[in-house]
């Protein structure tokens, strides 16, 4: 499965160390929130994907189709279906995770629409994040062909940055509005989903 990794020594160990880190790190920040801070979740709001089921079946909105999506279009560096189509489904998961975060900012009608300002930057920070792995990848995209030739694994790579900076770009304008006025982030408010 060496397909999506560097050909020299970093591949072999810098990358997994750096994967399992992540993962642990996720995982103790999940630990925290549910133990140390249960108070500051606000599940009311937290409503993303409930339009017919539950809100914790909410995230199979996403998931699904990011899942069905890789099925059909994945690159074929590594010749194995398995690690190609998850690594393809991260990739498209990956560009999706900020819809619902995106979502209870819009429809928080306690805060009026009104984003905290570390909350704002954050968020900036993770969208700025895809806007600097896109250039990245503008620049080494031809490097992701296939056995063939074929350069749809790079094409995929791009398009799923663009989508991500797509979903992003009325948070950005928002952002930068608060920032250029000096004021708290306002984002206008889903009335349809206030209570």
């Amino acid at each position: 499965h060496e397909g999506y990794l560097p050909y020299d020594k970093s591949g072999d160990f810098v990358y997994h160390s750096t994967e399992i880190l992540s993962l642990l790190l996720a995982l103790s920040c999940l630990l925290f929130i549910q133990l140390k801070c249960p108070k500051s979740y606000q599940q009311k709001y937290d409503s993303f994907g409930s339009f017919q089921s539950s809100s914790f079946l909410g995230t199979l909105y996403l998931i699904v189709p990011c899942l069905l999506l890789a099925l059909v279009l994945h690159p074929t560096l590594n010749s194995d279906f398995v690690s190609d189509v998850a690594w393809t489904f991260s990739m498209y998961m990956e560009t999706c995770a900020i819809i619902p975060q995106l979502y209870m900012f819009q429809c928080s009608t306690a805060n009026k629409g009104v984003v905290e300002v570390m909350v704002s930057h954050s968020v900036f920070a993770l969208g700025f994040a895809r806007v600097l792995d896109m250039v990245f990848w503008l620049y080494s995209y031809h490097e992701l062909t296939g056995a063939a030739g074929s350069k749809m694994a790079g094409t995929l790579v791009l398009i799923s940055q663009f989508v991500h900076i797509a979903i992003m770009a009325d948070f950005y304008y928002y952002y930068f509005l608060s920032i250029k006025n000096g004021k708290m982030m306002q984002l206008p408010v889903n009335h349809s989903n206030m209570a």
